[in-house]
């Protein structure tokens, strides 16, 4: 059997309730920056044409940080902290992750603020 007729199936014997509007789209949320054993999480991807969970990739703890509870000044300030030439990036929190000198958490919830407000250039002047 095709997988992905497969995975389909089983899928669809896991759920409850009718099935959802196909119009409705769907986004897939992740930290692109990290790696999933010995390669990076977006080259997994492209390569595997799978995507996996954080459970999966073990790039989580299982926490749930996706809540309004990241919001605070001390992840504000950690942010400023980790910063490269005032500038906080994926990549920055993604190399900062990697150092292990940050707790995961405190991560997560600097990478809410950064996916939330984004970086307002327009606030700096040139």
């Amino acid at each position: 059997m095709n997988p992905h007729v497969k995975a389909l199936r089983h899928v669809t014997a896991l759920s409850n309730g009718p099935p959802v509007d196909p119009a409705l789209a769907v986004t897939l949320n992740f930290h692109p920056d990290r790696w999933s054993g010995d390669r990076p999480i977006l080259t997994a991807l492209a390569e595997d044409g799978v995507y996996r969970s954080q459970f999966v990739t073990g790039t989580s703890n299982g926490g749930l940080t996706a809540h309004p509870e990241y919001r605070g000044q001390e992840y504000v300030d950690l942010g400023t902290e980790i910063a490269v030439a005032d500038r906080l990036t994926p990549r920055v929190l993604g190399e900062a992750a990697r150092t292990g000198r940050y707790d995961e958490q405190a991560l997560k919830r600097v990478w809410h603020h950064l996916a939330r407000f984004g970086n307002n250039q327009n606030s700096h002047s040139r």
